[in-house]
């Protein structure tokens, strides 16, 4: 039940193991706090050393509270207690880094492909443009994993006026909403989108974009989230309307959002009771998810 404030634990492990380490252990410790996992690499991207390997393989044979996570000895974690210490510590003594050393991990994971860590360490540092063209690249690989509600935490940590420039942003927040059952605000984040799809003048705030595919996919992005939105309130019209426009808005590449339409064509006239358009429909649906490959 201990925790890092606790002050005789604090006490102890700032007097009688921090302040004992020589200064650039000291730093050492104090910068890569933050970090989840350790690895040689790592740590040196975050505390421009080029020595971290050794150091971490020093600091495990002193018994310095780090653990080794693999047998080969790559990566390594402290102990939760002595991770917390050292990031009050941090706080109090190197404030002003923190940011900074956030960035570079994060700009290290980006880097690695491992966008998800990238994303925390953005947040983190409170840098939000940065944040933002991450979460961005990622938001379609997740809504098709079903991982819509994890990628929407992402997006309500960002500014709302920093999302409304990024039209991609706009959408995957509706489409996000919409997955979450909350149909009516996510008609506003739509609407967000799709005001960049009309004229603008040269006085216009420019729009932000890290994904350029997914601002080509726009317009039948849209159509499609409001047919499903549609299917969603029992709006059968409505879903056949949109779902056709999305067919003929489509480019022939975009597998996502014609796989999409068909199958909501497909529910649309099984809701309605025509039982041979939804056939036709739905082994429509089928033949291009056995062609991509997907047993969903």
């Amino acid at each position: 039940s201990l925790t890092g404030s606790h002050h005789f634990v604090l006490d102890y492990l700032i007097e009688e193991v921090l302040q004992r380490q020589p200064e650039h252990v000291r730093n050492f410790l104090l910068q890569t706090s933050i970090l989840e996992r350790l690895s040689g690499p790592l740590c040196n991207a975050v505390t421009d050393r080029a020595d971290s390997k050794t150091l971490l393989d020093t600091l495990e044979r002193g018994n310095l509270f780090v653990i080794p996570l693999d047998d080969q000895r790559q990566w390594y974690r402290y102990h939760h207690l002595f991770a917390e210490v050292l990031q009050a510590h941090l706080r109090e003594q190197q404030a002003d880094r923190m940011a900074e050393i956030h960035r570079r991990a994060s700009v290290w994971y980006e880097q690695q492909d491992s966008p998800a860590e990238a994303i925390h360490h953005a947040l983190s540092a409170q840098d939000f443009d940065r944040a933002a063209n991450l979460i961005e690249r990622v938001w379609l690989a997740m809504d098709l994993r079903y991982q819509s509600a994890a990628w929407l935490r992402w997006a309500q940590a960002l500014p709302a006026d920093l999302i409304r420039v990024h039209p991609v942003l706009c959408l995957g927040y509706g489409w996000a909403l919409l997955n979450g059952g909350e149909l009516e605000a996510s008609e506003v984040w739509l609407r967000a989108a799709e005001r960049w799809l009309e004229p603008r003048d040269a006085a216009s705030t420019p729009m932000i974009v890290a994904d350029e595919a997914e601002v080509q996919a726009l317009p039948a992005s849209i159509t499609g989230a409001r047919a499903y939105r549609a299917l969603a309130l029992g709006d059968i019209a409505n879903t056949r309307m949109y779902a056709r426009q999305t067919l003929a808005l489509v480019t022939p590449a975009d597998r996502v959002r014609r796989t999409q339409a068909t199958a909501l064509l497909g529910m649309a006239e099984y809701a309605d009771g025509d039982l041979a358009a939804a056939e036709h429909y739905l082994l429509d649906f089928q033949a291009l998810m056995w062609q991509a490959d997907d047993l969903a």
